[in-house]
């Protein structure tokens, strides 16, 4: 979606990415949500009652992500090639976030997700992970395109409301974080 807007192919979108800063002047970001990934499994996988998983606590599992493509699957990638786990775990790919989490909610594997798309599950328990990795959703608007003023209205309307939900969330981070 990123390389549309940056062709002004599209004009804006919200996009998911693994770095807090998108360094290109054409593109206007702002930024709404920083997740930190986790791990999703059924309440009875022997990891479920530790606080925090470590790297070591991976080997030998089974891990699900989304496929390649995704951006979930470039910095799952990244993390496991970081930590030393490449050859240590058993890696399953999914092109459907709904799949990856209902294969978590019926079997012994730990699905690699970050928060914003799996926190409904109610069939699954949230890890922590030890140093994980984290998962950046900027609204982004090409700046270098003429568009029509309804087009630039739009848009500098959608970076006021993402604007806002920044604040929003990083409000609520902090109320979490004290808590």
């Amino acid at each position: 979606m990123f390389e549309l807007v940056k062709t002004g192919e599209v004009p804006i979108a919200i996009i998911g990415h693994d770095k807090p800063d998108i360094s290109d002047e054409s593109i206007q970001q702002t930024p709404i949500l920083k997740e930190t990934f986790t791990l999703w499994t059924k309440a009875d996988h022997p990891l479920a009652k530790k606080s925090i998983i470590t790297p070591a606590d991976l080997k030998g599992e089974t891990l699900l992500s989304l496929s390649q493509g995704y951006t979930h699957q470039r910095i799952f990638h990244d993390w496991l090639a970081a930590n030393h786990l490449e050859d240590e775990v058993t890696l399953l790919y999914t092109k459907e976030i709904r799949t990856a989490l209902s294969i978590a909610s019926t079997s012994h594997m730990l699905a690699f997700m970050s928060p914003i798309i799996a926190d409904r599950h109610l069939d699954l328990v949230q890890l922590t992970i030890e140093s994980a990795p984290k998962f950046y959703i900027s609204l982004v608007v090409n700046t270098a395109e003429q568009y029509g003023h309804n087009q630039r209205v739009f848009n500098e309307e959608m970076a006021d409301i993402a604007s806002d939900l920044y604040e929003q969330f990083s409000a609520l981070e902090t109320k979490r974080s004290i808590e």
